[in-house]
């Protein structure tokens, strides 16, 4: 059985930054988020009480313009991504300014130091982006109207590593990678609504970065991650209606589950206690007469096994789920549209 307990509530102000908004270390033991224009704060896991800040440059402030409907955002003023350094006190901002890909690295109690980044870039502009298990070097995606890549960089002096070109997306794709457990390896997501979801998979193997062949280099059906198996064998995706367990690095379907009438699913979920936690929501009955009782759609997480096996169907945080902290915790951000937003860190126990 299931059970969520609220251990801390923070607040959020995003901007226009494009989701994720938060952002963890690369062992999920920090996380970092914006409180300001200008402001990110960073919490610990042994310490989530304790809040250190860092200030971003005029350069990388948070975007205030809405984002291209119809075109790559990779050129939008401002702040695009957040990584956080294994120590939990360092960030690396990633954006556009006067155009050119910059990226600013953050210390606490430290001075910003922007570094120019077309000489590994060109002209496309930075995305999504994390650090290495280590914090040596940093993965991230880039794009132009005509071109994608996944690019490593070295963190000392920002230089490049090496770097793999791939066709862009259908535009405006929203980005987001994820580290793979065992792997000097990540998972690029590019969201693209109803064009669907473009996966590609990297890795680093002699130093050069090489692109795996998978089946969703062309495009899935709209969906989301919900991380993977402890060894890192399988990954977990979640579309609408149904949840998917895909081999690594191939991502050929191996098992799903489809979530049944009045149940949807939220594209995510979470990996706590050796099974898939994934976020659902379940439709009011009245909901589909225009007759939605007060309190509305109700908020699900449902647990599944190694092989997806519904093992549990129960209430949730409230909430869109950012991500794992830690081993068992899970941070939520409340779903009102409101320029400060509510954010949630719950311990889950299964």
């Amino acid at each position: 059985m299931l059970r969520c307990s609220k251990l801390r509530e923070l607040t959020l102000v995003p901007g226009m930054l494009a989701w994720p908004w938060v952002a963890f270390a690369p062992d999920r033991t920090a996380f970092a988020l914006p409180t300001g224009p200008r402001t990110l704060a960073i919490r610990g896991l042994a310490s989530l009480g304790e809040e250190r800040r860092v200030e971003l440059p005029d350069a990388l402030a948070l975007p205030t313009v809405e984002r291209s409907r119809s075109a790559t955002t990779s050129r939008q003023p401002g702040l695009h991504s957040i990584a956080l350094h294994p120590d939990g006190r360092t960030v690396v901002g990633f954006g556009w300014h006067r155009d050119i890909p910059v990226a600013c690295v953050e210390r606490v109690g430290g001075a910003p130091e922007v570094i120019d980044l077309g000489p590994a870039l060109g002209d496309m502009g930075p995305l999504a982006a994390t650090f290495t298990r280590e914090g040596d070097s940093l993965w991230l995606s880039a794009e132009s109207a005509g071109a994608a890549a996944l690019v490593r960089l070295r963190f000392r002096d920002f230089a490049l590593e090496t770097k793999a070109a791939f066709p862009p997306a259908p535009p405006p794709a929203a980005h987001e990678l994820f580290l793979h457990p065992t792997e000097d390896a990540v998972l690029l997501t590019m969201s693209c609504g109803q064009d669907g979801t473009f996966l590609r998979v990297a890795r680093l193997l002699g130093g050069k970065l090489e692109l795996v062949a998978t089946e969703g280099d062309d495009g899935l059906e709209p969906c989301g991650l919900a991380e993977g198996t402890d060894d890192g064998e399988r990954v977990c995706l979640v579309t609408a209606d149904r949840v998917e367990l895909r081999r690594w690095p191939s991502l050929a379907r191996e098992a799903s589950i489809d979530l049944g009438e009045g149940l949807s699913a939220n594209y995510n979920g979470v990996r706590i206690g050796g099974r898939f936690m994934v976020s659902a929501t379940k439709q009011d009955e009245g909901d589909a007469e225009g007759d939605a009782p007060e309190g509305g759609d109700e908020e699900r997480a449902l647990v599944l096994d190694d092989a997806l096996t519904l093992e549990d169907d129960v209430p949730a945080p409230p909430g869109m789920w950012a991500g794992r902290l830690g081993e068992d915790r899970l941070v939520t951000i409340g779903r009102e549209k409101r320029e400060e937003q509510k954010v949630f860190v719950y311990a889950m126990e299964v």
